[in-house]
């Protein structure tokens, strides 16, 4: 049977059926000199392969026209992903902050999760094709190419032969381009073609990352309002006011609160807030031990302080960021805002001269002595300065009253001191001293957590925002006044959440020591005196920072006083839309153009080499062992096109072939030329005669043949037309 291959060069395969019993014979030049010195010669080896004819061109000439537009293919295959790649690198730079386009990407999330699938599996395809093709069209060139000087593979002559491709060579390169895994290869193969086929599978998931659209921040300047303190508005942040004391319009009810959907704003913090600080004061030092506290913010917006406020920070959900360039939608800020740093420092001072002074017990009538009311004064003096004192009364002789003492000096020192019932024992006595220093705060705000983290900067100058400190004094007499009006017959308001705050540190101290408790002041196992004071401590210090914060807001909502954050200061996180993964992104680019470049220099090299005529690049890779080292040496082809075409249709007569409209024709001289050729290897005739008989038959009937094709080609039966420029390089 013979078996033929036409594509780079017209290989011919020949091979004889199992069984036969011979050993292939090498046919010479004499024979079948009209066949233009096609070599046939049989491998080395003791295996069963196939016979195989060469013929190739030594000095091929010029190329037929238009034969570029054969490398063009896999040029621009390999040019498309590498132009993607390059602009994903620009786009991965680049962030499309318009809210419409962000929205429409997550509304459309499925519709452009199926699209970016379907690029990238184009994408990893086209790079699949000219890769494959590469190897086809350089295995064709190997296989059909000129020859090539191998030493060691010089015949008797003395010429070199070209270097041959083994089995398993052509089968590993069949499978590299089919992508396809073949386990009849040696294992170094099969590892090849594994991590070749793994490659293959990434390329498509490597370009899913690189082209799809995700939602993410850019950082961008931009700009906040925050509380100014001018002195134009200084008649309403400024004024201290005290419990009954008519403190103006300004401070009423009526006039001096701002009820909005953001929540109610007003200068009094310690009188119309009461039950907001009194929330603050009871849960100040609820935490784990390795945590921080959180405190909502006394407004609707929903923020939570994630640690102390300090005071500042008022802005978040008040005020509007502000971008100064494009738009979108802001998800973070962080900016800079000064306030004051507030540290206090408690003791027990058993020497205090604060104290209940003269009391008036009152019966009322005609009901038990268990209803009477005490009535008395407390007053006295700080080691800072002398307390004005106020009214107290209880249940009793005084046992349910708790007042803080506020003093400030003249010289800047701020002190409380406290007074406490019997039922408060524990308060009564202690001494905490406040600072208030200036200092510059970051702020950072995340707006989709609700969320705001404050916290100080000592390495930046501060600005001290108000050196009259009647902001300060505000704050500071907050918590005096408020322990003043909490106290009622039967309870302290401020007592009583106190004392829970003392408890919430108190689990705190057994969470990190072990559950190690001492006995204390509010029973065995559960508070001691170090409690106490890291309570108050505590308590003291978030009143103080939510009633500057309340203050600051005021500002805000009520007089407007407002600036804008320094620019330097401030950066803005803005939701935006970005086209890749930069881990997806560089590895995909630095491959297309790695391809592309390989590609481009491999196939200048083919052209340059002027690959033989009528060669197809991308055709199949031969199925059988050819360009063994084992054959002679190939000789150039020397006969003319007639010649020629009336081989190669001789040829296809010498075997079934199945037509490209799926006929499969048994032409009747095939059968007298297999006879003729067996009837010549039996008798050993060679004479001139029976070469010239069988030269005019098979002329013949390569002619009629040629002429069927021509007729047929022009019925624009292209697979016959197709076969036929192909096989011979030139039109009919």
């Amino acid at each position: 049977m013979w078996r033929s291959r036409f594509h780079s060069g017209l290989i011919f395969t020949v091979s004889r059926a199992a069984g036969d019993g011979r050993l292939p014979k090498t046919y010479s030049d004499e024979a079948f000199s009209w066949l233009g010195d096609l070599d046939v010669y049989a491998p080395s080896g003791g295996t069963a392969l196939p016979w195989a004819c060469h013929r190739s061109r030594q000095n091929p000439t010029r190329l037929p026209p238009r034969a570029w537009k054969k490398l063009r293919l896999p040029l621009l295959a390999a040019t498309v992903p590498a132009v993607v790649g390059v602009v994903s690198i620009w786009l991965t730079q680049q962030s499309f902050t318009s809210e419409a386009t962000v929205q429409w990407i997550t509304n459309q999330r499925v519709n452009i999760q199926v699209a970016v699938q379907v690029v990238a599996a184009a994408l990893a395809g086209l790079q699949i094709y000219a890769v494959s093709t590469l190897i086809n069209l350089w295995t064709n060139a190997h296989v059909a190419g000129p020859t090539v000087a191998a030493p060691g593979l010089e015949d008797s002559s003395g010429t070199r032969r070209q270097a041959g491709l083994t089995v398993d060579k052509l089968k590993f390169r069949s499978a590299v381009v089919r992508s396809a895994m073949d386990f009849d290869l040696s294992s170094r193969s099969i590892a090849q073609l594994l991590a070749w086929w793994l490659l293959l599978k990434a390329l498509a998931p490597l370009w899913a990352g690189t082209i799809t659209p995700k939602i993410g921040t850019v950082v961008a300047q931009g700009s906040i309002e925050i509380p100014a303190y001018s002195r134009s508005t200084s008649g309403r942040w400024a004024m201290h006011c005290a419990p009954n004391y008519d403190c103006g319009s300004d401070f009423s009810f009526e006039n001096g609160s701002l009820t909005l959907s953001e929540g109610t704003f007003n200068f009094n913090p310690w009188k119309m807030k009461t039950g907001a600080l009194y929330s603050m004061i009871e849960r100040a030092s609820w935490r784990d031990a390795d945590s921080s506290s959180k405190y909502q913010k006394q407004d609707n917006t929903g923020f939570t302080y994630q640690g102390r406020s300090y005071g500042v920070a008022a802005s978040p959900g008040l005020a509007t960021p502000k971008l100064h360039s494009g738009g979108g939608k802001v998800n973070g800020l962080n900016y800079t805002e000064n306030g004051y740093l507030a540290r206090v420092t408690c003791q027990y001072n058993r020497s205090s001269a604060v104290a209940f002074g003269t009391s008036m017990y009152v019966d009322p009538p005609n009901k038990p002595r268990t209803f009477g009311i005490g009535v008395g004064w407390a007053g006295g003096n700080l080691p800072n300065g002398k307390w004005d004192g106020c009214q107290v009364w209880s249940n009793g002789p005084l046992d349910w009253s708790v007042v803080l003492a506020a003093v400030r000096s003249s010289d800047g020192q701020y002190m409380y001191g406290t007074i406490a019932g019997s039922y408060y024992e524990w308060l009564n006595q202690t001494q905490c001293s406040v600072t208030f220093t200036p200092t510059a705060f970051k702020v950072a705000v995340d707006m989709t957590a609700r969320s705001i983290s404050v916290s100080p900067l000592p390495a930046v100058a501060p600005l001290d925002v108000d050196p009259t400190r009647a902001l300060v004094n505000n704050s500071f007499h907050a918590v005096g006044y408020m322990s003043q009006t909490l106290s009622t017959l039967y309870t302290s308001v401020v007592g009583d959440a106190l004392r829970s705050n003392t408890l919430n540190v108190a689990r705190r101290r057994m969470q990190g020591s072990n559950n190690d408790s001492s006995d204390g002041p509010l029973g065995q196992g559960q508070a001691g005196e170090q409690d106490v004071l890291t309570s108050l401590q505590e308590a003291i210090e978030v009143v103080l920072d939510s009633s500057l914060g309340a203050i600051g807001a005021a500002q805000i909502m009520l007089t407007r006083d407002t600036r804008p954050s320094g620019a330097d200061d401030t950066s803005l996180a803005v939701e935006a839309a970005r086209f890749g993964e930069s881990g997806f992104v560089y590895p995909s680019a630095a491959l297309a153009v790695l391809l592309l470049v390989v590609v481009g220099h491999q196939l200048a090299r083919l052209w340059a080499a002027k690959s033989p005529r009528g060669a197809a690049p991308g055709r199949g890779l031969p199925r059988s062992q050819v360009g063994h080292p084992g054959g002679r040496p190939r000789a150039p082809w020397r006969t003319e096109a007639p010649q020629r075409l009336g081989a190669i249709v001789a040829l296809l007569l010498l075997r079934p072939w199945r037509l490209g409209t799926g006929r499969r024709i048994t032409p009747r001289p095939a059968r007298w030329w297999s006879r003729w050729i067996e009837r010549s290897e039996r008798c050993g005739c060679q004479g001139a005669e029976v070469k010239r008989k069988g030269l005019q038959n098979a002329m013949r009937t390569a002619t009629g043949t040629a002429r069927m094709l021509h007729h047929r080609s022009r019925q624009k039966m292209r697979p016959w037309s197709t076969i036929i420029r192909r096989l011979t390089g030139e039109r009919l």
